[in-house]
């Protein structure tokens, strides 16, 4: 904000000065040193050069006095006496520790560990390509020198020049902005917090930014198992396994699975689990859509060809002449698929009598998905398993964690849960699926035929079981005839 808020009160001289300082060492570096690096076997220290040209220039011009640039100002060269750093206690430390803890430490590793705690004078000698033991000596000498002779020197160096060499010197950091473009298409929770952790380190100082990026870090955490994934499995023959199937395209799945499996990818924990309750049951919603629709397609095929041989000859010999459609079987076996037929006596109205669906829905819900799950979660799964059980469907909870299975062990869960439902795969949950599934008989319906010439009313009882459908067609017309349609009043 500092940035902004002082635009008007911008010393023109020391922008000037750092304007160039920043544009030789990046022409020095990006476009000469590619070049030169051939030339000369060592590199070229510009940042010297560039120390020394300002110097030289603001003592012979007087900087400082005439134009008001800060300098560096003199520098006290008293050296403190040498001293060892104070290792005996450090050492003293880790050995009461280990003698409370009974740990065994290694006083080398100690050592090295003090070393590591000034590893970025390791990391600005490694940009160097100065990687050996001697830099660290090399490098005290030359600051004990700067320290004690060229100190005074520095004097009438301005502080601008030294800001333009850090700038510079981060540019590698600036160039990590190139990383926003594959941040976006796939993590984008990590793009917008480092978008924001930018925005709040350069409004804010770097410990405000930072203590605020990562309260925003821990929030986006809690928003992200608001939003989690969930998917449906299918059998993959080619890999023998259970793969994940996009919800839009469940209609493509394999009809010959009869169970529902749902994973949830997220923590089940007491900011989840009412959007674990919410995504299972619209699951199982889809589930027993899909399966109705794959029940109707094929039982109309069915219905139709078995209309058109048997029933359609009934009703063509009425007074009127009027005729019943064709595929009108699909009202026997319990769907809503016709709601009433025209004005003539082959016109037929379906009655609702409570009838039951085609098989009783499995669930299974894939429990490797939960990272952890905690009270509320596990009292949740015993809820679902109540609940849905109630409304008749059977749930399996397969390939739980051993921490999980711990707690199904543990707490009343099996008192809940039989055992016998808890699976350590989601194929032995399948499998005792497809072995265990119920097939329910058809349900009935009350068919009225209405609108007769002599007001006469028939009431006629179908109850076939689809196997029963599929031998009509064996049979000769004429018996089945007599058979099935015997009830009518014409």
């Amino acid at each position: 904000m500092d940035l902004f808020s002082k635009l008007d009160e911008i010393h023109t001289p020391t922008a000037t000065i750092s304007s160039c300082s920043i544009g030789f060492l990046l022409f020095s570096q990006k476009i000469l040193e590619p070049w030169l690096s051939s030339v000369f076997r060592f590199p070229i220290p510009y940042e010297l050069i560039l120390v020394i040209l300002g110097i030289t220039a603001t003592n012979f011009a007087k900087l400082s006095k005439r134009h008001a640039i800060t300098v560096v100002g003199k520098i006290p060269t008293v050296f403190p006496p040498p001293a060892l750093p104070p290792v005996a206690i450090h050492l003293t430390v880790v050995k009461i520790v280990e003698h409370r803890y009974h740990y065994r430490i290694n006083s080398c590793q100690e050592l090295y560990s003090l070393g590591h705690l000034h590893i970025a004078r390791t990391l600005i000698g490694d940009a160097d390509k100065n990687s050996t033991q001697m830099t660290v000596c090399f490098s005290t000498m030359t600051l004990l020198t700067v320290i004690l002779f060229i100190g005074p020197a520095l004097e009438y160096l301005p502080k601008c020049i030294l800001a333009s060499m850090v700038v510079v010197s981060l540019s590698a950091s600036f160039s990590k902005f190139r990383e926003v473009r594959a941040l976006w298409p796939l993590f984008k929770f990590d793009f917008v917090i480092f978008v924001v952790s930018l925005l709040l380190t350069v409004c804010y100082d770097m410990a405000e930014g930072l203590t605020f990026t990562i309260i925003f870090a821990i929030f986006t955490i809690v928003v992200r198992d608001q939003w989690p994934k969930w998917h449906f499995l299918s059998h993959d023959e080619e890999i023998n396994d259970y793969k994940e199937t996009p919800k839009e395209q469940l209609h493509v799945m394999d009809s010959s699975m009869d169970a529902c499996v749902l994973r949830y990818d997220a923590p089940l924990i007491f900011t989840s689990v009412h959007k674990f309750m919410k995504v299972v049951s619209q699951g199982v919603k889809r589930w027993e859509r899909r399966e109705f629709t794959a029940v109707n397609s094929a039982t109309t095929i069915r219905s139709c060809s078995n209309d058109n041989l048997m029933m359609n000859n009934a009703f063509t010999s009425n007074s009127s002449g009027n005729t019943t459609s064709g595929c009108s079987t699909r009202w026997r076996l319990g769907f809503d698929f016709l709601n009433g037929g025209g004005g003539g006596v082959g016109s037929i109205e379906r009655r609702n009598t409570g009838q039951q669906p085609v098989k009783a829905t499995t669930l299974i819900i894939d429990c490797s998905g939960f990272p952890y799950v905690d009270y509320q979660g596990l009292c949740t799964l015993k809820k679902i398993y109540k609940d849905f059980s109630n409304e008749g469907v059977v749930v399996k909870f397969a390939a739980p964690k051993a921490v999980l299975m711990r707690m199904f062990r543990n707490t009343d869960f099996m008192e809940v849960v039989p055992p016998f439902e808890i699976f350590s795969t989601v194929r032995q949950a399948v499998q005792s699926t497809n072995a265990n599934q119920r097939k329910f008989p058809l349900s009935h319906s009350v068919v009225e035929p209405k609108n007769s010439l002599e007001g006469g009313k028939t009431v006629e009882r179908v109850a076939e079981e689809d196997e029963n459908i599929q031998l009509m067609l064996k049979h000769d017309f004429a018996t089945e005839k007599k058979a099935k349609i015997k009830n009518f009043k014409i």
